[in-house]
């Protein structure tokens, strides 16, 4: 089962950093999201959505995945894990993909895998194997958002498949 959440935001505010895009998200926006009952209502082994590729999109991929984590019994730990590669993701997306217009869409799916979740982000973007980035060393504060989603997960492949960019990461579950 696939859910369509659109959720756009209230004000439309310019991307500075991830930490201040939130803040500005949370000032300028009043609804509430919950995702739970979109969750419930899907299989318990596989968990997707779609989102606007927008703030109050990532707004909601931040419930989605709370909520989809909380149902597969994985821990707070790595949902917050798994928030942080989204935040970063679709970051990018925002900041740096000038091919996606408003009604772009990003796709998530969470797997459990084994002990550990998969996460795969799904994007119409122009192609981009974030794998095969490499980082250039610059005095400025940022840029190192790609290495760190690297490095929070146990493994991670890339594909274009069907126009899309796919990314699969699988995180360990807490032990």
């Amino acid at each position: 089962m696939r859910v369509f959440l659109d959720f756009r935001p209230l004000a439309t505010t310019p991307a500075i950093d991830n930490i201040a895009s939130r803040a500005i998200l949370n000032r300028n926006m009043t609804m509430k999201i919950d995702n739970r009952a979109a969750v419930q209502a899907m299989k318990a082994d596989a968990h997707e959505a779609e989102f606007p590729v927008s703030f109050g999109g990532l707004a909601a991929a931040f419930g989605f995945v709370e909520t989809a984590v909380e149902t597969i019994g994985a821990s707070e730990t790595l949902t917050h894990r798994i928030s942080v590669v989204v935040d970063e993701l679709v970051a990018n997306m925002m900041r740096y993909d000038h091919t996606l217009d408003e009604h772009a869409q990003f796709m998530l799916c969470l797997v459990s895998d084994g002990g550990g979740i998969r996460l795969t982000v799904s994007d119409p973007g122009r192609p981009f194997d974030p794998l095969a980035f490499r980082h250039q060393s610059a005095p400025d504060i940022g840029g190192h958002g790609i290495s760190l989603v690297k490095n929070l997960a146990r493994h991670a492949s890339y594909e274009r498949r069907g126009g899309r960019n796919s990314l699969s990461m699988v995180f360990e579950a807490d032990h």
